[in-house]
């Protein structure tokens, strides 16, 4: 039986334009990637319209991409971010998300043709962070990401390891 991977952790720090567009292949170069298509059985099929989660970090920030259906996306009203390590909670109106640079408690986000939102590493005093994001449609989360549990991000994360000569 064949194992289906369906999260590749960062390989080096990243540091993308938040601009809602894909730049280039290199921009996203070395994230993690959580590919939440592999999660279900084909029987089952997506059921929220978040594809894949790309992240990582640099020096200052943590960077996200959501990967989305574009025509069920913004059938929903809010995305939480929940850092549950922190118990913290930032909840984005993404009708609000298209076109310009919005900011919500230190999330700087925007949509185009990729969902994109970065937050400063500085708003943190723990250096291991557990993130989970929700998407709401009414009062009822329809979506909760990653499916598997929860994002694990070490904020000191230098990915030596990874480097050669």
């Amino acid at each position: 039986i064949k194992s289906i991977k369906t999260h590749i952790p960062p390989t080096s720090t990243i540091s993308p334009c938040i601009n809602g567009y894909k730049n280039s292949f290199f921009e996203w170069l070395g994230c993690g990637i959580i590919d939440e298509t592999k999660l279900f059985s084909t029987m089952e099929g997506i059921k929220g319209p978040v594809k894949k989660i790309f992240y990582g970090q640099d020096s200052n920030y943590l960077y996200f991409a959501l990967d989305i259906d574009k025509e069920r996306f913004f059938e929903f009203k809010k995305l939480y971010i929940k850092v549950e390590s922190l118990n913290k909670l930032v909840c984005i109106p993404l009708e609000t998300t298209q076109g310009k640079i919005k900011k919500e408690f230190g999330v700087d986000y925007i949509y185009r043709n990729f969902f994109e939102f970065k937050i400063d590493k500085k708003d943190f005093s723990e250096h291991k962070l557990e993130f989970r994001f929700e998407l709401y449609k009414e009062d009822i989360a329809l979506q909760t990401l990653p499916n598997f549990g929860k994002l694990e991000i070490d904020l000191d994360e230098h990915y030596s390891k990874n480097w050669f000569i």
